[in-house]
């Protein structure tokens, strides 16, 4: 074992607005053993989701998907690490998985949210197991494949476009003939964009009307919108659609650290334009799990997928990691090696 204690980052305050670190406590405890049908995980890679921000609620932001984190607990989120003790026999000693843990360096577990196994590649750093080659890059696949169905031709908007699953999002767009804007908050992270490969950029910060700088992008309007920030975002593209566009609800980052989500005003263009908004979970998805980590492996491999990550060291550097995430500081996949 890499360490003979288990550092753990707990709950202690919940956020008001974006976290901070009087939100959180850094403790250690002792290696806990698994029971009969549990094993135990150490913990190598943490990823830094923004969708555990909404967990910390007192009120249940996302009620029944995953339950509130009490205050005084661990914080759970997805992990990848490997497998030092079994008593399940579906489990074997020295295999990796990727799941639903928590922010520790050791957690027992028998099932989990997402669990499954994965097998590195010679060469294939694992940390990219956990972005590109892991739940976001196959969330973006998803997304733009399968429910977006984006094709040759398109015209794409992203938004968080430099964020883990933005970035991926359009490069698979890109790969798949269409054209692509992105919609991000810095000039580094619009720089980003068009190393990514993205054919234009709107810095949303920057622009007095966001629906008429995308729409002087995109005249014949937006095929495929794919949204993970919902908010004004979401009220200013609507207008800007295509008719039959598809808008992809991949995430909600606009209202995680708000009680109280906006309303958006300018529904009636779904209706106007019959457009299609559909809301997605990756473990709803399986059935293509397959075929997307085919194609992402394959272009990673060819270089045709850029991958870039944003890498902290440590148990106890994940609240700054968090922090940094859900503060707009970040590109790429954030992620914390144990």
């Amino acid at each position: 074992m890499a360490s003979k204690e288990n550092k753990m980052v707990r709950l202690v305050k919940r956020p008001d607005g974006a976290p901070d670190p009087s939100c959180f406590k850094v403790v250690s405890g002792s290696i806990p053993e698994p029971g009969e049908g549990e094993f135990l995980l150490e913990n190598l890679i943490f990823s830094m989701d923004a969708g555990v921000r909404g967990f910390m609620n007192e009120a249940a932001t996302f009620e029944g998907y995953m339950p509130q984190i009490p205050l005084g607990e661990t914080v759970f989120g997805m992990t990848l690490g490997k497998v030092l003790k079994s008593n399940n026999p579906s489990v074997k000693v020295g295999s990796y998985m990727r799941g639903m843990a928590k922010w520790e360096n050791y957690s027992i577990l028998n099932d989990a949210i997402g669990l499954e196994k994965v097998e590195p590649k010679p060469g294939v750093p694992l940390q990219h197991y956990m972005g590109a080659l892991g739940p976001v890059g196959l969330t973006a696949w998803v997304g733009m494949c399968k429910i977006g169905e984006v094709k040759k031709g398109d015209t794409v908007v992203v938004n968080a476009a430099a964020g883990a699953t933005g970035g991926l999002a359009g490069q698979i767009a890109k790969l798949r003939g269409a054209r692509v804007i992105g919609l991000t908050s810095t000039k580094a992270k619009i720089e980003r964009l068009y190393e990514l490969g993205y054919d234009e950029a709107v810095n949303y910060k920057t622009v007095d009307d966001l629906g008429s700088a995308i729409s002087e992008k995109c005249p014949e309007g937006v095929n495929v919108f794919f949204d993970n920030v919902g908010g004004e975002m979401l009220e200013s593209i609507l207008p800007v659609m295509a008719e039959n566009g598809c808008i992809v609800c991949c995430g909600m980052i606009a209202d995680y650290n708000s009680d109280t989500p906006y309303g958006v005003k300018s529904l009636w263009n779904i209706v106007l334009k019959r457009l299609r908004l559909q809301g997605f979970l990756l473990f709803d998805h399986f059935d293509v799990i397959p075929k997307a980590q085919s194609e992402l492996n394959d272009w990673a491999a060819s270089g045709e997928l850029k991958i870039f990550d944003n890498i902290y060291n440590g148990v106890a550097e994940i609240p700054t990691a968090f922090i940094d995430l859900m503060t707009g500081k970040t590109m790429g996949k954030t992620l914390v090696k144990a």
